[in-house]
């Protein structure tokens, strides 16, 4: 858990793009939120923005994150792998 991100609203929008926080990072969701989903992770440099013109085409719920500094979400105080895998598995099991 990161601590130091605890304190962010639960909603966020940037440049007119919805989308929530979840363990501090910032996720777009497409698709019913019911369903099993599959978790849209950029290349590192990228935001979930780059799959804005095609997760509705995934069956489910899409799901697309921006990593921790990127975008929307804050940069954490350090970055390790752990950090990462947490953070992913904090998104997935929202």
């Amino acid at each position: 858990m990161h601590a130091t991100r605890q304190s962010l609203p639960d909603r966020c929008s940037v440049d007119g793009v919805d989308g929530r926080i979840v363990d501090g990072v910032a996720v777009q969701e497409w698709g019913d939120p019911a369903a099993p989903g599959i978790l849209l992770w950029p290349g590192l440099g990228s935001t979930g923005d780059y799959y804005a013109g095609v997760a509705d085409r995934f069956p489910g719920r899409a799901v697309a994150a921006d990593h921790p500094g990127f975008r929307r979400s804050p940069a954490p105080e350090t970055y390790t792998y752990e950090g990462l895998v947490d953070t992913a598995a904090a998104v997935l099991g929202a």
